[in-house]
């Protein structure tokens, strides 16, 4: 059963990006942004890659789409929302990143000073794209469920996701807060279309946005991500993802095909 469109966008939303911003300014100001990165980064040292390379993948877009299949089935509004939330928000980190081409961690520091894990980007640092899209579907979770502990969740998960972009070292403190910012306000803007164009949760749509996510699911299998810890935990979510995808696109031609058999309309006079 499909339910109404219902997003609880409460003024306590407004609070996440401008606490974003605001570190960000204040990072800027006192200059603290390469030691902030240096902090965090040996931090994360004192934990596995096996930790972190599934957790920053859940950062990447294929991943993060792929995440929303459980809810094909009765919330197809907030699936649509994320994907209308995804218009400003490529547009703003594309824009953002063909302009100012900030360089990342390991074009700016020495091997010895930093930990990386995967590979070791150099360029487009500014925003974290990762960050921004973890934000928008943390964001969806967020103006979807009232509860207080569904929402705990998705907000802290959403941030250590952007936190693990620092922990993997090819994004600045920065880099990660203007993504969180601008992925939280683009979720904002997706709730808020949703309503007003419904196309994405009449039949249409949802087989629509069924068949994008089971694009991105299928894609998982076969992108190489170079994070070769994190290779069962993406194995496992393009499984579960192109099944429940599969499923809402071919059940009702199988039922349709197990009716029509019983009803002998397939029977030749």
């Amino acid at each position: 059963m499909i339910e109404a469109v219902v997003f609880y966008r409460d003024p306590a939303w407004r609070w996440i990006p401008a606490i974003a911003l605001a570190l960000t300014g204040g990072i800027a100001l006192s200059g603290t942004n390469i030691d902030l990165f240096l902090l965090i980064n040996h931090a994360g040292e004192y934990l596995p890659n096996i930790f972190w390379e599934p957790v920053t993948l859940c950062g990447n877009t294929l991943l993060a789409l792929a995440l929303l299949t459980p809810w094909l089935g009765k919330k197809p509004y907030s699936i649509w929302a994320t994907f209308l939330a995804a218009i400003p928000g490529s547009i703003f980190a594309r824009l953002l990143k063909a302009i100012i081409d900030v360089p990342r961690p390991p074009a700016v520091l020495p091997d010895n000073m930093l930990h990386v894990i995967g590979p070791a980007y150099q360029h487009s640092s500014f925003p974290s794209g990762d960050a921004l899209t973890i934000f928008v579907v943390m964001g969806i979770v967020w103006f979807t469920y009232r509860d207080w502990r569904v929402r705990t969740v998705a907000l802290s998960f959403a941030i250590l996701v952007a936190i693990s972009r620092i922990a993997v070292g090819v994004h600045w403190p920065i880099d990660v807060l203007v993504g969180a910012a601008a992925g939280w306000t683009s979720a904002w803007i997706g709730v808020w279309a949703a309503p007003r164009w419904q196309w994405g949760a009449t039949p249409a749509g949802r087989k629509f946005c069924a068949s994008l996510l089971l694009v991105c699911a299928l894609a998982l299998f076969y992108q190489d991500m170079k994070l070769p810890e994190a290779a069962s935990f993406r194995w496992i979510v393009a499984t579960i993802a192109t099944m429940l995808a599969a499923r809402l696109l071919l059940w009702p031609l199988a039922r349709s095909t197990y009716e029509r058999w019983h009803t002998k309309e397939w029977v030749i006079e």
